[in-house]
């Protein structure tokens, strides 16, 4: 196994572009595909729904989904998306989640 030498600062250098870049760039664009009227979460509570399960179910198993294909990746298994998509994806489902979480708590203000 070759073994990856890296310092802090340039493991955060990356992962702070993969953040800002990646994975906004994604929510972004995936979150106005998904919710057209501008309500950030409107996609996750009309599938909770209508699968009789709360919003934060359906935001975690979509997030499982892209787990499991990390997890397949890493069993050398063939994908459909790049490994980068799929782990900015399981980021964005998490950071979802924490600010659901946080609108419902209400630790954030409405615009």
């Amino acid at each position: 196994m070759k073994k990856i030498v890296m310092t802090i600062s340039q493991r955060n250098k990356l992962a702070k572009e993969f953040f800002v870049k990646k994975c906004i760039g994604i929510l972004d664009k995936k979150g106005r595909n998904y919710n057209p009227n501008g309500e950030a979460f409107a996609g996750f509570v009309n599938d909770g729904k209508e699968l009789d399960i709360s919003p934060e179910k359906v935001i975690w198993l979509m997030k499982r989904k892209h787990d499991n294909a990390v997890l397949s990746y890493i069993k050398g298994e063939p994908s459909s998306e790049s490994i980068h998509e799929r782990l900015a994806d399981i980021a964005n489902y998490a950071a979802l989640l924490s600010v659901y979480y946080q609108t419902k708590e209400g630790k954030t203000k409405r615009r």
